[in-house]
């Protein structure tokens, strides 16, 4: 089986076509879901980034590997097993699936940014796309569509492999989308809430990222921060509807802008003949709250609008003759052992995830 996985940071559900949204933000996630099966309910079972991508490496839970949140002793990963030996009952999740015979691969900063060896650890390849993995903003989806490409050219004439791929353009601050905000914009309106009447409500909350404390403290005249709000500059407030829909149009053409880089892996899925036995799967790590508690472009809190991530999956087949929408709760990391399942591979029995396999075949 060959099996890819896109994963995109930041991604709201209900910023995509094929969950509802007005606006034509995702044409190419839209076609992959009405071949395939979309979950409705589908959360991530820690967030942000760090605790997400540990959880869907481990099939755990945060409050077994330790992974809570990205800073202090909440971001350090304990690892299972005695000493050097791992223990096979928990063993990390990807490479569950390479111990049985599946090449694993990744294409992501993402361990680097976030000092996150177990996941990388998970994978028999690790390509980082980018020498320039510090700052989000730094890893264009222009730097990892080639390097996935060609991966998935070299590998095509083989069987049994899975790459994960990583975009971070939905992502503030929505680098390098100049060619894409037009196009939401004439699509249609943007999200409706927050209204005028919920930001003026909004006045007085405080936090990070809160409509009187924008963008951080830390960012204000500071150097590093500067060349992140270069391209999509965002306002030191948010006082009426007017910038909430700037902010918005910033976030669905960044949405846009990862979409056509879909679209570019599937076509070279199609060049190589291989596309109609390719399992594509598409899912985030976590949300974005635009308003939600008063925060905006922002997704370090325990939220619908954070926890709620998409997960559609078109797997030849399975879901063949079985598309549609799944309305049951799943934890996004129940992908890895819905994985196993289907491959063949068995699922340690002290993983925290299950799999939803049932409801792929309808």
């Amino acid at each position: 089986m060959r099996i890819l996985i896109v994963d995109i940071d930041s991604l709201r559900p209900d910023h995509l076509g094929c969950y509802g949204y007005e606006r034509d933000t995702s044409p190419t996630i839209d076609a992959v879901a009405d071949a395939g099966v979309r979950f409705e309910e589908c959360y991530a079972s820690d967030t942000p980034c760090l605790p997400s991508r540990t959880a869907l490496a481990t099939c755990r839970f945060g409050a077994k590997t330790g992974v809570v949140t990205h800073f202090g002793d909440g971001q350090r990963y304990d690892d299972p097993g005695d000493g050097h030996d791992p223990d096979p009952e928990r063993n990390l999740g990807f490479r569950q699936l390479l111990e049985h015979g599946i090449h694993t691969a990744t294409i992501t900063s993402f361990a680097q940014r976030h000092l996150a060896y177990h996941f990388t650890g998970s994978f028999q390849e690790h390509v980082q796309p980018s020498a320039m993995s510090g700052l989000v903003a730094d890893e264009d989806a222009g730097d990892v569509t080639p390097v996935a490409a060609d991966w998935l050219e070299r590998h095509a004439d083989e069987d049994d492999w899975l790459l994960h791929v990583n975009y971070w353009d939905a992502h503030h601050p929505y680098s390098g989308i100049g060619p894409f905000v037009d196009a939401v914009r004439e699509s249609g309106p943007p999200a409706s809430w927050p209204d005028q009447v919920a930001i003026d409500a909004q006045r007085g909350v405080t936090g990070p990222r809160t409509a009187d404390l924008w963008p951080t403290p830390e960012a204000y005249d500071n150097p590093t921060f500067d060349p992140l709000y270069e391209d999509w500059s965002f306002p030191d407030d948010i006082p009426d509807r007017e910038t909430v829909e700037h902010l918005l149009d910033g976030y669905d053409a960044g949405i846009r802008k990862v979409d056509a880089e879909v679209g570019k892996l599937l076509a070279v899925l199609e060049r190589e003949g291989i596309r109609e036995e390719t399992a594509v799967v598409i899912t985030g790590d976590h949300g974005e709250a635009f308003g939600e508690h008063g925060i905006y472009a922002e997704h370090a809190l325990a939220h619908a609008a954070c926890q709620r991530v998409p997960l559609v999956v078109s797997w030849p087949g399975v879901t063949d003759g079985n598309a549609g929408s799944v309305d049951e709760f799943v934890h996004q990391f129940d992908l890895v052992p819905t994985i196993c399942e289907l491959c063949g591979v068995p699922v340690p029995e002290r993983w925290d995830a299950d799999a939803f396999t049932p409801a792929l075949f309808g």
